[in-house]
């Protein structure tokens, strides 16, 4: 918003003038359109997980789940949120730079695939050998996999941060 001044009685008075809305079609411009689309799909998807995640530590192994108590889905649920933020601190920046924005997006997108994977490969082994060591350490192999695929959010927030910056010179 402009801020123009008049003078009236000797004093300056700021009033705002009002700039003309852009028309829908202006702002929904290729680049943003993918950006929002990308971002969309990525949130469906790990909403998707998500949700599914618990459901699978929490139902007994013969159903299909792990059989987790509640103390042990919530202690590898904090395990995944602690390495998903040391990932993102630490390494989103170096990933970025050495893979590129479209590199990440596929990376990101095609980790979604070996993440689904594991839960009835993670189920075969629980069924074979209980809830073992071996089957927790896969638990957090497939949470792992998860923070890669989280590196695609920080890559949608700096892809529109990007887009909207676009006129600046830095």
């Amino acid at each position: 918003m402009n801020h123009r001044t008049l003078q009236g009685g000797g004093a300056l008075h700021p009033y705002p003038v009002q700039e003309p809305v852009p028309p829908l079609r202006a702002i929904l411009t290729e680049p943003v359109v993918l950006s929002v689309a990308s971002y969309l799909l990525f949130s469906f998807i790990d909403a998707g997980l998500r949700i599914l995640r618990p459901l699978f530590f929490a139902t007994p192994i013969r159903l299909g789940g792990l059989g987790m108590s509640p103390p042990a889905i919530g202690l590898f649920l904090g395990i995944f949120g602690l390495l998903n933020g040391i990932m993102q601190g630490l390494f989103f920046a170096k990933v970025l730079r050495r893979t590129g924005l479209k590199r990440l997006i596929v990376t990101s997108l095609l980790c979604f695939v070996p993440l689904f994977a594991t839960f009835p490969v993670i189920n075969h082994f629980a069924l074979e050998w209980g809830y073992s060591p071996a089957v927790r350490a896969l638990v957090v192999f497939q949470l792992m996999i998860h923070c890669v695929t989280d590196l695609g959010f920080g890559r949608c927030s700096l892809q529109n941060l990007r887009q909207q910056n676009s006129h600046c010179s830095y």
